[in-house]
């Protein structure tokens, strides 16, 4: 898949996660936002990992304020 259609489902990812304006503080707020726009989600520790309808991962690791993307090296609880 080329760099631009990731870069597209990327960003139609956040917009579609940022809905209400206000963006997820946790693992299971950024799934339900995911479950929403038809993707499957799967909540393990402190990350979230959404996969698209191409099957590409999306790590998104959560603290207090906010859900950010990540690697899979930062979620190994997820492998």
């Amino acid at each position: 898949m080329s760099l631009l259609i990731r870069f597209f489902i990327v960003i139609a990812l956040l917009i579609s996660f940022s809905g209400n304006g206000a963006f997820a503080k946790t693992p299971d707020e950024e799934c339900a936002h995911a479950e929403e726009a038809g993707l499957s989600c799967q909540v393990c520790g402190e990350c979230a990992v959404v996969t698209t309808k191409v099957g590409e991962k999306i790590y998104k690791k959560c603290d207090e304020y906010d859900c950010n993307m990540a690697t899979a090296e930062e979620c190994p609880e997820c492998d």
